[in-house]
């Protein structure tokens, strides 16, 4: 039985952008969830009394800080390299060390002083993902664009 050559290429271009969507999708959700969770530095809020100021709410309303990033990352990466295993890989890497940074930031691992605020990092890590998506894309266009 003889397999047309151009059906194969298409399946396997197909495959591949299918992974690239998944793997992009499921990368953004774990580093969203791990950057969240770095917000968390044990400490007590100053001025914050958990019973009487609603502090569920607060810590909700904070974690925006962490996860915010990787949302607007994820709609502005997705159509620019979603289709494009090569680009999709190179940017997850690249996520993953911002990841590790911001959560060093976070946690204050630098001891700098004075500590970084959450909003001054969270906007830097916001920086750094849009423009690692945009390089990416330049690097390696999306065979669907």
């Amino acid at each position: 039985m003889v397999t047309d050559n151009r059906n194969e290429k298409l399946g396997h271009a197909y495959d591949g952008v299918i992974a690239a969507r998944r793997r992009l999708r499921a990368m953004h959700l774990i580093l969203a969830l791990l950057s969240s969770l770095s917000l968390s530095t044990g400490n007590p809020i100053p001025h914050l009394n958990a019973f009487s100021r609603g502090g569920g709410w607060v810590i909700v309303v904070l974690s925006v800080f962490g996860w915010g990033p990787y949302l607007l990352s994820w709609f502005f990466s997705r159509p620019l390299i979603d289709g494009s295993i090569r680009a999709v890989n190179a940017f997850s890497v690249g996520a993953i060390i911002i990841t590790i940074a911001s959560a060093s930031l976070y946690q204050n691992i630098f001891a700098i002083q004075p500590t970084p605020s959450v909003p001054l990092v969270s906007t830097g890590v916001t920086i750094c993902l849009l423009g690692l998506a945009k390089a990416s894309a330049m690097i390696w266009p999306s065979p669907l664009n």
